[in-house]
């Protein structure tokens, strides 16, 4: 590459080469040590709407909560779905990790029922997304927020939230509460009539005492500690 060589796969060889090294140094910090990757697996968003393509009613079944183990400088690893065979089909949001590390706090929606009310993207328009919104069709159901132990059974799945509202992206507080964004409080978005706004709100880690943390006029998402 000395010789400004224009040859493209040169430079990809040369690329990748020191992408390994960059990794093989990275793996060398001993805090990168541990017993697994946690994420979420997912269809991508097929909505146009920042609003619709978190809701339930737009996402397609499928996916789940898994733990990529035995991570390596060489790429070799394996994957272990902590949700498949605990929960009905359906899609998963964003999980969260307690503070001792034995549970996990993640956005649920189980898929609908083969009925007439479930429309596939080709039937969504302007005139079918107020149905969408309000999750009276569409390939799932609202997302709910459930927790289940890291291993899977201790404690066993169980749901904390219910409908007929959205309720998705919780975390665990240090207080002990479980935060969680929904659009229960009922306000719409600037800029539709049926596009409903997510904010923020707090809860005990069974699921009783919701309390509202904020009120927008837009939709607030992606919550961090």
């Amino acid at each position: 590459l000395a010789g400004m060589s224009l040859d493209p796969e040169a430079w990809l060889k040369a690329y990748r080469q020191a992408r390994w090294a960059v990794r093989r140094i990275a793996f060398r910090n001993p805090l990168l040590e541990c017993q697994g990757l946690l994420f979420v697996r997912r269809h991508h968003p097929h909505t146009m709407h920042q609003c619709a393509r978190r809701l339930g009613s737009f996402t397609l079944p499928g996916g789940g909560i898994c733990v990529l183990k035995g991570i390596r400088a060489d790429g070799g690893a394996e994957i272990e779905c902590l949700t498949e065979g605990r929960l009905p089909n359906g899609v998963f949001g964003r999980p969260a990790l307690s503070f001792d590390g034995k549970r996990i706090v993640f956005g649920y929606a189980a898929e609908r029922e083969a009925d007439k009310h479930r429309l596939t993207y080709g039937g969504i328009s302007q005139q079918t997304a107020p149905l969408f919104a309000h999750h009276e069709t569409g390939p799932c159901h609202e997302f709910q927020v459930w927790e289940m132990g890291i291993d899977g059974k201790t404690p066993p799945p169980r749901q904390l939230t219910s409908g007929p509202c959205e309720n998705a992206d919780p975390l665990y507080l240090p207080n002990g509460r479980i935060a969680f964004m929904s659009h229960r409080g009922g306000s719409l978005v600037q800029c539709g009539d049926w596009a409903l706004a997510y904010t923020l709100f707090t809860m005990n880690p069974d699921g009783s005492d919701v309390r509202p943390t904020t009120a927008a006029k837009d939709g607030e998402w992606d919550p961090c500690l």
